[in-house]
């Protein structure tokens, strides 16, 4: 009995063993690695992209618009080209954990002006880094340079994005993307945009050379509903703008540790439309401010909860209200319309010759085109307009008035307009319209977004609705003028500080001789006068 028990386990345990012996092995299955593919040329570069790649991009210049299947139907699912008008736009759809950097100087770059370098739609995992990007030549464009849409998990790290672009990253119902290390720089409109998106953080990059002189740009940081947004460490400088900060409305937007330098800010440090926004431990330096706030009691929080008004701002980093110092200027005689035009630029002392100087009868009247000047087209006819200069005198020889006038024929162009310019002085002589009074929309003189302006010893004339008008100007000062015959008045001027009238004379107006709106520190003939006042004589 012992050794039929025994005989019996031994077969059961050999019948285990057979069956233990069939069944297959377990082994643990490990997730393979992204594909990892090297590429040197625009089509290697296409062809690459799809989920889980890491794509790196040998040195060299990639130009878009040279891709074999460029404006084409694609054989590869996840990218696509769409027409812009001017060309086709490279759109790359419903790609997961994708990135695309390089191994050395590599420039993804595209022509078309409305089209964005790169475009990214419903996407997610997606790193950038370590390229530059942009558009293959400069000018007007309507395109971007990065656009993210319905995308999430972003990462841009140490790109360099450059104009023509309006915008070097734009992002729009995007969550959790990052900008580090990364510099934008000569885009025409904004820095960063992004529109109902959460939880972005911009850190340790440089924003520079962001907008026109001749154009009204955008901002450095645009934000539409967006929340939970960091800024910190960054340095923005040099940059011509509307605003530094656009939040509408602003929720959790912090702004940590960035240095703002030699920024021209032509209508508002801030743009911020409910919600708030915190400040600590950043600087302002050598910027233009017209105002901190876009609106009469708009506040900021600082670290600890302590909120920051306009005079508080102003107080703290003691923007500068004195004028800017003018250096030396070369002198330059013109006794003619075109002389007077290619003399115009910084550091000129323009001298004119008694007689007329009808702009109408230029020789590029309508059509030339500079770095300190253009004309735009109003509904009557082309109106001059200088800008970006900086130290500029236009005088009469003689400082007779009655023997110099500058003119224009458009009776809805300014005759002499001035945008974006410091240091500018025009003195003794007549300025108007060549016509007999009537219906206008042009005035006499106009500045906008100007600096230390001087007007001294002239006669200002309509037809012509004001005889001088500014915008966002400071250290403004108007001497020993008459001004008569405008249909709307003498003098208007609105957010602009440091305001001098001092010995004109008004006659013949249709409105108010003085007229003053958000302005501050008005003085008329010696006594002060409220920012926001008209006066009639």
């Amino acid at each position: 009995m012992k050794r039929f028990c025994l005989l019996l386990m031994m077969l059961l345990a050999l019948l285990l063993a057979g069956c233990a012996e069939s069944e297959p092995a377990t082994v643990a299955t490990i997730s393979p690695g992204p594909e990892t593919v090297t590429v040197n040329s625009v089509d290697e570069f296409l062809e690459a992209i799809g989920h889980y790649t890491e794509i790196t991009l040998g040195a060299g210049y990639y130009d878009l618009t040279t891709a074999s299947d460029y404006g084409m139907e694609t054989d590869n699912p996840y990218y696509m080209w769409t027409d812009v008008g001017d060309g086709y736009q490279l759109d790359i759809r419903d790609v997961d954990m994708l990135t695309i950097r390089a191994n050395g100087d590599a420039m993804i770059v595209t022509g078309p002006r409305y089209a964005n370098v790169m475009y990214f739609l419903d996407s997610s995992n997606i790193r950038l880094e370590d390229f530059m990007a942009g558009h293959t030549d400069g000018g007007e464009c309507a395109g971007g340079v990065i656009h993210f849409q319905k995308c999430q998990q972003i990462e841009l790290n140490n790109l360099r994005l450059y104009g023509c672009g309006t915008t070097g990253v734009r992002l729009d119902s995007c969550k959790n993307v990052t900008v580090s290390s990364s510099e934008i720089y000569g885009c025409s409109s904004n820095g960063i945009e992004a529109n109902q998106t959460d939880r972005l953080l911009v850190t340790n990059c440089e924003i520079h050379d962001i907008g026109e002189n001749q154009f009204a740009a955008g901002q450095i940081f645009w934000l539409r509903q967006c929340t939970d947004v960091n800024i910190q460490n960054c340095s923005v400088f040099d940059n011509q703008v509307l605003q530094i900060m656009n939040c509408q409305p602003a929720a959790g937007i912090e702004l940590r540790q960035c240095a703002f330098e030699r920024n021209r800010i032509q209508s508002s440090v801030f743009a911020i439309n409910g919600g708030g926004m915190v400040m600590e431990g950043c600087t302002f330096e050598d910027n233009i401010i017209r105002n901190w706030f876009d609106s009469e009691n708009g506040t900021i929080l600082d670290g600890i909860g302590k909120t920051w008004t306009e005079d508080m701002l102003d107080a703290w980093y003691h923007v500068p209200a004195e004028p800017l110092n003018a250096g030396e200027r070369t002198e330059v005689v013109v006794s003619t319309v075109d002389e007077l035009i290619a003399a115009i630029a910084s550091d000129v002392e323009i001298v004119l010759k008694d007689g007329t100087y009808d702009l109408s009868t230029a020789e590029g009247y309508g059509t030339s085109w500079n770095d300190v000047h253009y004309w735009s087209e109003e509904f009557d006819g082309p109106a001059l307009t200088i800008y970006g200069v900086d130290n500029l005198v236009i005088r009469s020889e003689s400082g007779d008035v009655k023997k110099c006038t500058i003119s224009a024929v458009p009776r809805y162009a300014d005759v002499l307009k001035f945008k974006s310019c410091t240091n500018v002085t025009v003195s003794g002589f007549t300025a108007g319209h060549t016509v007999e009074p009537g219906y206008c929309t042009g005035g006499v003189l106009y500045y906008e977004d100007c600096d230390n302006v001087l007007i001294n010893n002239c006669g200002l004339y309509g037809c012509g609705i004001l005889g001088v008008r500014a915008e966002l100007c400071s250290a403004i000062a108007v001497t020993g003028c008459e001004i008569y015959e405008c249909s709307y008045g003498g003098i208007s001027m609105g957010n602009t500080s440091g305001i001098k009238i001092e010995n004109c004379s008004f006659r013949d107006l249709g409105g108010d001789a003085l007229y003053f709106y958000e302005c501050k520190d008005v003085n008329v003939d010696g006594e002060a006068v409220s920012g926001n006042a008209r006066l009639s004589y």
